[in-house]
């Protein structure tokens, strides 16, 4: 992986960036549609690699950290799809803090998860 960033790494880097940008969206009540497209291209390439990796991995972990693998990747594709939602559909203020909110929860979950997973495998 010489010159790659380690995937669960970068998701755990992403996780924590789509953290703060639904936190703000929260703040704001505003979600900006090119912003949620960055988050959802980012918060997809982050569950694929993520994905490559547990497949590639899978033998050597134990059973708690794949299935906190697998649950973060599945995460990131649920912020994905969520981050959608604002570039498809002409939210009201109300519904944009409710979106975030479910952002914010699912991207707080997901750090937790990959945070478990760095310190077993660092």
């Amino acid at each position: 992986m010489l010159g790659r960033t380690h995937p669960v790494i970068s998701a755990l880097s992403i996780a924590r960036a789509l953290h703060e940008l639904a936190t703000d969206a929260v703040n704001d009540g505003l979600f900006a549609a090119p912003m949620a497209a960055t988050m959802s291209r980012a918060a997809r390439e982050a569950a694929s690699s993520l994905g490559l990796f547990i497949v590639a991995r899978g033998p050597d972990v134990t059973h708690k950290i794949g299935k906190a693998l697998d649950d973060a990747r599945v995460d990131l594709e649920a912020l994905a799809e969520l981050a959608d939602m604002v570039c498809t559909y002409d939210l009201t203020p109300a519904n944009t803090v409710h979106l975030a909110l479910a952002m914010r929860y699912t991207s707080e979950q997901t750090v937790n998860r990959l945070m478990l997973a760095e310190s077993s495998l660092t």
